[in-house]
């Protein structure tokens, strides 16, 4: 009977100290993670500002070069290139866009050599729509349905947008990120066999990334909300905290939920790590 109490306590306080010692050095991880995708977030909203803010292409916004064919031509062509280069960049970047008023036509590094015309009034109006406050659009969104239907973007080749008007307000700088470039840091976020991670944008957009060995299989379907639509997910976000660690049960099994959020972008980065592999 000693052996036996002896023996659960033991084993109760070295599961207790090894779950603290493996949540305090994960943080930490994530943390750097989560650093990782800001630092790149910045450098985009950076390159945001310099085209918004670059009087070079003012003269394009106000539509002044629309009675010279040829010189808009060549214009629209090296702007182009140049918007190219900072794709090729950075691989964060999806695509870029210019999106003017009607009657100038829509400068993108995802157009082809046919000209698009600008639809910046209904752009304005759509991003007022899902704005925060019904006024000012929003800085970072997660979809633009007109613009994709408009340009003939795939919708899931992008995570997240940063866009912003330019000075005069004739145009708007539009930044794509790119899915696949944030589904590969979670690839690289290995916190185990059976973890789950994630990033979740405020209105629930998600990529996730499970770890399995070989063998196992996935316990979602696909398009299944994973975080999202979770009480615990819920409470990390109303928490004042920009990361935290709890214990919850998920499907039936019981977690560690471990949360860093964003300082540039309201993002979080979630991930379940199953507690049996803890203490494994």
């Amino acid at each position: 009977l000693f052996t036996i109490v002896v023996g659960y306590t033991a084993y109760h306080y070295a599961a207790e100290g090894m779950s603290q010692k493996f949540t305090e050095s994960t943080q930490q991880t994530t943390n750097m993670t989560m650093n990782y995708l800001d630092m790149n977030l910045s450098y985009i909203q950076a390159e945001g500002f310099r085209y918004a803010s670059d009087s070079a292409y003012e003269n394009y916004f106000l539509g002044m070069m629309n009675k010279d064919k040829a010189g808009r031509a060549t214009f629209i062509n090296n702007t182009k290139v140049t918007l190219l280069a900072s794709q090729k960049a950075n691989n964060f970047i999806e695509n870029i866009h210019f999106i003017t008023r009607s009657g100038t036509p829509i400068i993108s590094t995802a157009s082809s050599t046919q000209e698009i015309d600008g639809n910046y009034e209904v752009y304005f109006e759509e991003m007022v729509a899902q704005s925060a406050d019904g006024k000012t659009p929003d800085r970072w969104i997660d979809s633009h349905p007109m613009l994709d239907e408009h340009m003939a973007l795939p919708l899931e080749d992008y995570f997240i947008t940063y866009q912003m008007p330019t000075i005069n307000k004739f145009a708007y700088i539009v930044m794509d990120i790119r899915e696949s470039a944030v589904q590969a840091i979670l690839a690289d976020l290995d916190l185990g066999n059976g973890s789950i991670t994630g990033f979740v944008t405020k209105t629930g957009k998600e990529v996730v990334s499970e770890i399995l060995e070989e063998g196992q299989t996935s316990h979602f379907t696909e398009g299944e909300i994973v975080f999202a639509d979770k009480d615990f997910y819920a409470d990390a976000l109303a928490s004042e905290e920009l990361s935290g660690a709890m214990d919850v049960t998920f499907k039936g099994v019981e977690y560690l939920y471990l949360y860093n959020k964003s300082e540039v972008c309201d993002i979080t980065l979630c991930a379940l790590i199953p507690m049996d592999m803890i203490t494994g």
